[in-house]
């Protein structure tokens, strides 16, 4: 069930083409059989994969551990240049669970974290 304030993936993939063009990426948005969905952000040399998650059932773990999943089997395929970011409803349940994720992971894979909050206020973390 739905948190009333949080947003659908499609409500963030909106946002965060509205954002990103503004600054000048190309950006192109997939959804993939596991309804998760890309969106894939080129400006010259630079190539960014954001994985969205939203809150599509009572499990926002399965949400959260998925996104992270997808991400991770991406890097491959992007390259080590890439970016690389999951971005999630900013609501404290997923903020908590981007927060217990070990420091060092994050630092090695050099993966970020999106929150967009209801107004489409978009807060980028690196650790």
């Amino acid at each position: 069930m739905r948190s009333p304030n949080c947003l659908s993936e499609n409500e963030i993939e909106q946002i965060l083409r509205f954002h990103l063009i503004v600054q000048d990426w190309d950006v192109k948005i997939t959804t993939r059989s596991n309804h998760h969905s890309d969106v894939v952000a080129v400006r010259g040399s630079e190539r960014w994969v954001i994985e969205v998650a939203s809150m599509k059932d009572s499990s926002l773990i399965n949400s959260f551990v998925a996104a992270l999943g997808e991400l991770l089997q991406r890097m491959d395929v992007d390259g080590p240049h890439g970016k690389y970011t999951v971005a999630f409803p900013d609501i404290k349940p997923f903020r908590r669970l981007w927060e217990r994720l070990p420091s060092l992971m994050k630092r090695k894979t050099g993966i970020t974290a999106i929150f967009i909050d209801e107004t489409g206020k978009i807060t980028e973390i690196n650790e």
